[in-house]
C-alpha cells in the first residue's frame, strides 16, 4: 500500500475504498497491530478514514483512523504483526534498564483497554466486588465509574485530527525521486533491480558513521543517533511488504524472501524504498506512545538523512536501478519475433506485419 505521489492516482483512490464495509482488518493502534473489521468508510478533505471496531474490545474504542493504519488480514500480515510484538517488547525491556521496574503490561494498557470479560466473568467480579463492599457506602455506582473511565479514553475527533497533522516533511530534492520511481513501477511496467544496487542497511551505516564523526559529537548523542537509525531500519523491515510496495511488485518480494530467508528487508532493498517509508511515516509515529520532543528528534534526524541522500543523489540513483517487468518482458519478446517473421516474408502480408510490430510499440509504450 504505498502512497502514488502523482495527484489523479490520489483521488483515484480516495473513490475506490481499499476496504469494505465489514471487512476483517489489521489495524494499528499505537506502536501494535489488532485484529478489527472496517464498519465502514468516508473521505473528507481528499483524505479516506475507516470507522474500524477491534475485535474482542468494547464498541466505546471504535474509531476513526487513516488508511495508513489498516492493513489486510492475511498471513503476511499477521506475521507483521509478530514482528511489532518483538520489537514493542524489546523496547520496553530497554526502556525499563535505567528506572524503576515496570509492570510489562502498562505499554499495551495505554493502547487499548483490557477486553471485554465474559457473562460468566462479569458475574465472579460482581459477587466479589458485592462481598468488600458490604461495609461501605460507594460514592457512585460501579458501572458509572467504568463508564466515565472508558470515555476518558476514547479518542475525540479533535484529538484525530491533531495527529494526523504530524508529518515527516519530504525534502524538495527528493520529492522528484518517490515521482519517479511510480512512473517507472507504474507506468512503464519496471521493477527494481534486486538485491539492491546499496541496500537501505548500507546506506544507513555509511550515513551513521559520517554523522558520528564529526567535531564535537558527544556519546549521548552519538547513541541517540544509533538508536533512532537502528529503529528506522526495524519500520522499514515491519512495513515494506503489507505497506511499501505497489501491486505490481508484490510477486517479485515473494520470490525473493523465499530466495534469501535469512536476509531483511533492509539488506535487499534500495533508497526508493526508503523514500516511500518517510512518506508514511509521520502517520504511524504519531500513535506511539512518544512525547513531543521525541518525536521532533526522529523528525529532524530523518531530515538530516533525506539531506545526505540528496548530496549524494547521484551515487544512490540510478537508471540501472530498474528492469523490465514480466509483461514488458513479454512485449519485447513478441516485437522480437514478428521482426524476425518478416524477414522472411515479402509482398502484402510484409505490411500487415510490420503493422503488427507498430501496434506492439505502442502498446509496450502504453
Amino acid at each position: 500500500m504505498a502512497p502514488p505521489p502523482p495527484e489523479e492516482v490520489e483521488e483515484q483512490e480516495i473513490i475506490n475504498h481499499k476496504f469494505k464495509d465489514g471487512e476483517k482488518v489489521l489495524c494499528f493502534h499505537g506502536p501494535l497491530l489488532y485484529e478489527a473489521k472496517c464498519l465502514k468508510a468516508q473521505v473528507k478533505d481528499k483524505t479516506t478514514k475507516y470507522y474500524i471496531h477491534y475485535s474482542g474490545w468494547n464498541k466505546n474504542w471504535d474509531e476513526w483512523v487513516p488508511e495508513s493504519r489498516v492493513l489486510k488480514y492475511n498471513e503476511v500480515n499477521m506475521q507483521k504483526r509478530r514482528d511489532l510484538e518483538v520489537i514493542n517488547s524489546k523496547e520496553r525491556k530497554k526502556s525499563g534498564k535505567g528506572g524503576a521496574k515496570k509492570d510489562p503490561k502498562d505499554r499495551e494498557s495505554s493502547v487499548l483497554p483490557p477486553q471485554e470479560k465474559t457473562p460468566k466473568q462479569k458475574n465472579k467480579d460482581a459477587e466479589a466486588s458485592a462481598a468488600s463492599t458490604s461495609n461501605e457506602t460507594p460514592t457512585e455506582p460501579p458501572k458509572k465509574k467504568r463508564m466515565l473511565k472508558a470515555e476518558q479514553n476514547v479518542e475525540t475527533e479533535e484529538e484525530y485530527i491533531q495527529k494526523i497533522e504530524i508529518k515527516i516533511k519530504i525534502a524538495d530534492e527528493l520529492k522528484h525521486r518517490i515521482v519517479e520511481d511510480w512512473n517507472c513501477i507504474n507506468r512503464e511496467g519496471k521493477l527494481a533491480s534486486l538485491p539492491a544496487r546499496i541496500p537501505v542497511e548500507t546506506l544507513i551505516s555509511d550515513y551513521v558513521k559520517q554523522r558520528t564523526s564529526v567535531k564535537g559529537m558527544t556519546p549521548n548523542k552519538e547513541s541517540a543517533i544509533v538508536e533512532i537509525m537502528n529503529g528506522v531500519k526495524e519500520y522499514f523491515n515491519v512495513m515494506l511488504g503489507p505497506q511499501l510496495l505497489y501491486d505490481l511488485e508484490l510477486p517479485q518480494y515473494n520470490k525473493l524472501i523465499s530466495e534469501y530467508p535469512d536476509s531483511t528487508p533492509c539488506q535487499l532493498y534500495g533508497v526508493s524504498y526508503l523514500l516511500r517509508l518517510f512518506t508514511m511515516l509521520g502517520g504511524i509515529l504519531v500513535y506511539t506512545p512518544l512525547n513531543e520532543d521525541s518525536i521532533h528528534l526522529i523528525s529532524t534526524n530523518i531530515t538530516d538523512l533525506q539531506k545526505y541522500i540528496a548530496k549524494w543523489a547521484s551515487t544512490f540513483f540510478s537508471n540501472s536501478d530498474y528492469i523490465d517487468g514480466p509483461e514488458k518482458k513479454s512485449i519485447k519478446k513478441e516485437i522480437k519475433d514478428t521482426k524476425i517473421k518478416a524477414d522472411y516474408i515479402d509482398g502484402p502480408e510484409k505490411k500487415s506485419i510490420k503493422k503488427e510490430i507498430k501496434d506492439t510499440k505502442i502498446k509496450a509504450e502504453v
